[in-house]
């Protein structure tokens, strides 16, 4: 699409389709209003905004040929126009671009004015143009200020929108000769070229009282056969009489009647026609002159039906399905009953048949319609991109002839732009009209269009694939080969490697490459800091595309053959580099489908790190739990086994002796046994967890409490949070807490300090203690507050150190066993104030490491 500088859409691939069906219906719209137009000026004003506003081809404007001045004069053109260039000139024969474009009626896509040396204006800003003919009429002229600016849906719509300038022109034409035909009409009724008939209106209905010849020729009727008949029971056919009758009632009204209208012939052939009445003045009789448009109305169909045609194509799914329709439209819609579409493989370097029309099947049996030879016409459209019309195919030499035994005489070849062939024949020489190749043409660049959407879908697609290869691998070096192969053959890229970064040795290192990239450049070298573009890809962390690397300052690659190159950044991990040996040889598609490459190779390389990294960890904690289960063993069994045999003995002491010492020693084995059970469960939470689940914490923490409740104490769960964990080791997390607030939430007052206040109350009152399990802000988390006493700040990082209490009673395991659980979920265990001065310990989930 074209625009001011920098005013281009570039809308993703997958608004395409809605894009050109948008346009394609306002074209229409447009095109009725061309149509209705009755001068060539107002056809072209409006041809002009067409182009700008539905088209968004705003540098625009319309040359009229003036037979007087013999020249081409400006009519129309955009305001962009003006502001960019002035008034547009005149151009006289044989000067310029635009009158060579006029006089070879061809259509003229012209990608760098700067290379046209028949340049009217070699000081023109604008860069590229497309030239468009519009018959005998002049030239549409389409401009933008950069080179290569148009695609090929701009290329077809503007040809499609010059189509129906052509022939509202002709339409003004045929108007303008009518007008001055009307003025000396009943001079020359005989000689009017359009069929005319002289009528009577006699009680609302037209009796025909003479005809000229063209109504002879054109109806089939002679004069005597058609006087003294109506028009209605004459020409209207029965599904339009009720029609008929209105415009006789309106003539005989005195009313001028212009309308379009569908007769019938004597042979009962149908045909279009622009009806004219002209009252003669002073009796009741009329001139009613029938103009036939039955050509341009079936344009105007064939024109809609290519719309849909291609809305078809456009939705199509394979390339298959999209040559399918081609043909079966050039059959259909247009009447050209043998045509195929050939596709490029450049593996085999053929021009593959994809698909051949109903009446071509035979042929497709007895012949090879594969084409391999580069030497015949077929392959020099396809590698110029130029169509070729050949009148009569025995006229050419028969090693341009792809099948010399073909029973084909003529042909319209087309290049479907890099994506094969489209090729009509028929068996007669000559065949193909003017319309015939205008339509063809359009309908081979909407063929071209949706073939290069099926084919980016499908490598899309194939990328998808490979990207769940990549993601499937767990070692650098496979995730490279991959990577190779994926660039190689989904993306068909030839010369690829990728380099690893060593930071070591702060290199990038060659990891894989194709094989004819080893074959291009040898052994590839390592990089070394700043030796090469492909460092500063990876430092900044942005593509690096060289249209030419002959045209850059450094000289890159150089002495290899490299033209064209593409550097992709893989995140921390290195590069991606892609080359090739001819310059500007990537285009949007090539860079946008190599960039989703390469964050697919990142993704997959930053997964296979942390998979390391997880495996590293795993080693390090199985090799923890190994200690944990010789410590718990050395706990269970050579501690607790004397303990058993004093705690043995100390009963036996007891039965046989009255000691007042023999109560401080079972206090003492009582309290070793706390201890051991302490360590044990310290030992277990040291593990990671097991299984986990969705388990609600309000119901866990309850669970919980109901192990460990006190006397006056308020137990409070005001949160619905859902949280991942191993539910038994979530509970013993609560118990632990809450054991803690019981045992250490005095209600004394806190101005004793922690040290007067952890463990009781005063001896001779209940403790008096509200407990809270609530959710962090965003649900980060959980945490259990109390209105006890509190912790000092300067001690609440002490309180997860083992063995820390300041409980005579205590064993100082209590929050360390919390701390090891929450670390075992990847969690993180703080202890803060609470909003009544109390502890608040706080839960933070995995992720929301970052403290309120």
């Amino acid at each position: 699409m074209c625009g001011p500088p920098g005013d281009r859409d570039g809308g993703a691939p997958g608004d395409r389709e809605t894009e050109y069906e948008r346009r394609l219906d306002a074209l229409l719209d447009a095109t009725r209003r061309l149509i209705a137009a009755e001068r060539p000026n107002v056809i072209a004003d409006r041809a002009s905004s067409a182009a700008a506003e539905i088209l968004d081809l705003r540098l625009n404007g319309v040359h009229l040929y003036d037979e007087e001045a013999d020249a081409l004069v400006p009519v129309a053109w955009s305001d962009a126009t003006v502001n960019l260039v002035g008034e547009p000139p005149a151009f006289e024969p044989d000067e310029g671009l635009a009158w060579r474009t006029f006089e070879r009626r061809e259509v003229a896509v012209l990608d760098d004015l700067a290379d046209e040396p028949d340049l009217y204006n070699p000081e023109t800003s604008i860069r590229s143009e497309i030239q468009l003919p519009l018959g005998d009429h002049g030239v549409f002229l389409i401009g933008e200020t950069t080179a290569g600016a148009f695609d090929e849906m701009d290329v077809t719509l503007a040809k499609l929108l010059a189509s129906n300038v052509e022939a509202a022109l002709d339409r003004a034409d045929r108007e303008r000769r009518l007008e001055r035909e009307r003025d000396r009409f009943a001079a020359v009724f005989e000689s009017i070229p359009d069929p005319a008939a002289t009528v009577s209106l006699r009680d609302g209905e037209a009796v025909v009282e003479s005809v000229n010849s063209a109504f002879e020729r054109a109806f089939e009727y002679t004069e005597s056969t058609a006087s003294g008949r109506t028009l209605n029971e004459l020409i209207v056919p029965e599904d339009r009489q009720t029609a008929g009758r209105r415009i006789d009632e309106r003539a005989a009204a005195g009313e001028q009647v212009v309308e379009e209208v569908r007769r019938r012939t004597a042979g009962g052939e149908l045909r279009d026609f622009l009806f004219r009445n002209i009252p003669i003045d002073g009796t009741d009789e009329a001139y009613g002159i029938y103009t036939d448009i039955t050509d341009r109305k079936r344009r105007e169909r064939t024109l809609e039906a290519l719309n849909e045609v291609t809305r078809r194509q456009i939705r199509a799914s394979t390339p298959d399905e999209v040559a399918r329709i081609a043909v079966e439209a050039a059959e259909e819609v247009l009447g050209l009953p043998l045509s195929s579409v050939h596709r490029y493989d450049e593996s085999e370097q053929a021009l593959e048949l994809t698909a051949v029309s109903a009446a071509g099947d035979s042929y497709s049996e007895e012949m090879d319609l594969t084409y391999t030879d580069h030497d015949t016409i077929v392959w020099e459209v396809f590698e110029s991109g130029s169509s070729r019309v050949v009148d009569d195919l025995r006229e050419l030499p028969p090693e341009r002839i792809p099948n010399p035994e073909t029973p084909a005489r003529s042909a319209v070849i087309l290049p479907l732009d890099g994506h094969g062939v489209f090729v009509v024949t028929s068996q007669t020489p000559d065949a193909f009209g003017d319309d015939d190749i205008q339509l063809a043409e359009l309908l081979a660049g909407t063929t071209a269009i949706a073939l290069a959407q099926t084919d980016h879908e499908q490598t899309l697609a194939r990328l998808h694939d490979a990207t769940r290869g990549l993601m499937s691998a767990t070692e650098t070096e496979t995730i490279a080969e991959l990577t190779i192969a994926a660039a190689r053959d989904v993306l068909d890229f030839s010369l690829v490697s990728v380099r690893s970064y060593d930071p070591d040795a702060n290199v990038l290192r060659p990891a894989a490459a194709t094989d004819r990239a080893l074959e291009q450049f040898g052994e590839l070298e390592v990089f070394e800091r700043d030796e090469s573009l492909a460092w500063r890809t990876f430092d900044s962390g942005e593509a690096t595309v060289l249209a030419d690397v002959t045209e850059y300052e450094a000289s890159v690659n150089a002495g290899t053959g490299v033209r064209g190159l593409m550097i992709l950044p893989l995140g921390e991990y290195g590069t991606l580099n892609v080359a090739a040996t001819t310059p500007d040889a990537f285009d949007e598609a090539d860079r946008s489908l190599a960039r989703i490459l390469a964050a697919n190779v990142e993704t997959a390389l930053a997964r296979s790190a942390d998979e390391r990294e997880l495996r590293t960890r795993e080693r390090e904690l199985s090799r923890q739990n190994e200690q944990l289960d010789k410590f718990a063993s050395v706990v269970s069994h050579d501690l607790r086994n004397p303990l058993n045999v004093a705690t043995g003995r100390l009963e036996l002491l007891d039965s046989e002796v009255e000691s007042p010492h023999i109560e401080p020693i079972r206090r003492s084995h009582e309290r070793m046994e706390t201890l051991i059970e302490d360590v044990l469960a310290l030992a277990k939470q040291g593990r990671s967890v097991g299984e986990t689940s969705s388990v609600s914490v309000a119901t866990t923490a309850t669970e919980a409490w109901e192990q460990v409740s006190g006397d006056g104490t308020t137990f409070e769960v005001v949160t619905d949070l859902v949280v991942e964990a191993d539910e038994s080791r979530l509970q013993e997390l609560f118990e632990n807490l809450f054991r803690n607030s019981v045992e250490h939430g005095s209600t004394s007052p806190r101005s004793q300090g922690r040290g007067g206040a952890v463990e009781h109350g005063r001896p001779d009152e209940p403790p008096q203690l509200t407990i809270r399990v609530g959710a962090l802000a965003d649900d980060a988390g959980f945490y259990v507050a109390d209105d006890g006493a509190g912790i000092p700040s300067d001690e609440r990082e002490a309180v997860f150190e083992r063995g820390y209490t300041t409980a005579g009673e205590g064993t100082g395991f209590g929050l360390t066993i919390v701390q090891q659980i929450a670390r075992a979920h990847g969690w993180q265990v703080g202890v803060t104030e609470s909003e009544a001065g109390g502890a608040r310990f706080e839960i933070r989930l995995a992720g929301h490491d970052d403290r309120e």
